[in-house]
């Protein structure tokens, strides 16, 4: 019998439930961004078409193409001008972005920002943001992730949802559709994976354009 005042020792099952609620936790912003600065940024990506090239996924202390993990296109070339601005929007907003999910402020060690383009059939399977083992960089982790998406109107694709898993789960807890001018934003922990893009046409133009965003948080005694 447990004492009155103390609290009953969780099941394992109860502590796997909280986990899985911490890292299923997502915030989702509509017309994040002022309309005309989305419009710039889509067409900063299709002008700039030839500086895309297919994706590479970190793999130790490398990285490679692995298409059968990862399929899509990746903008290599400097952020643009319009990229700069949806950062400086993104870090302007930091605390309330952390504070939406639950994550504990933490000081801003490094920002990363990748453009990347999925057309028909282009996926990323299940995955976290947040490296471990040879993967990891010393002295920074991957705390919190933010997804922009953009793309034509009228849109050009179909599906290229993105499932959150809880930690435990094998069944997504939320599906979240991509929507020109959204923002998502979610623990770097979380399970998450980009289910295959249809597009009919092909064409670059009509692509599911993201800007994922990583906040990094510096390690104590790196």
């Amino acid at each position: 019998m447990t004492p009155s005042g103390l609290a009953r020792p969780l099941t394992q099952g109860q502590r796997d439930a909280i986990v899985a609620d911490l890292t299923a936790r997502y915030a989702i912003y509509d017309d994040f961004l002022e309309a005309d600065c989305a419009d710039r940024l889509l067409q900063f990506a299709m002008d700039n078409q030839a500086s895309f090239a297919p994706t590479r996924v970190k793999q130790g202390e490398g990285s490679n193409v692995a298409t059968e993990y990862r399929h899509s296109t990746r903008f290599e070339a400097p952020p643009g001008p319009p990229m700069l601005e949806l950062r400086a929007a993104l870090t302007a907003r930091f605390p309330d972005l952390c504070a939406a999910v639950g994550v504990k402020p933490f000081d801003l060690a490094r920002f990363e920002m990748e453009m990347a383009a999925s057309g028909d059939g282009d996926f990323f399977g299940r995955h976290i943001d947040t490296f471990s083992g040879d993967s990891r960089e010393r002295g920074r982790d991957r705390m919190l992730t933010a997804v922009y998406y953009f793309h034509r109107q009228p849109k050009g694709f179909e599906d290229g949802l993105l499932a959150l898993y809880g930690f435990v789960a094998t069944e997504p807890a939320a599906l979240i559709e991509p929507r020109h001018n959204r923002l998502l934003v979610f623990p770097a922990i979380a399970p998450h994976e980009v289910l295959p893009v249809k597009c009919a046409s092909g064409l670059f133009a009509d692509s599911r354009f993201t800007v994922n965003c990583w906040f990094n948080r510096g390690m104590t005694g790196q």
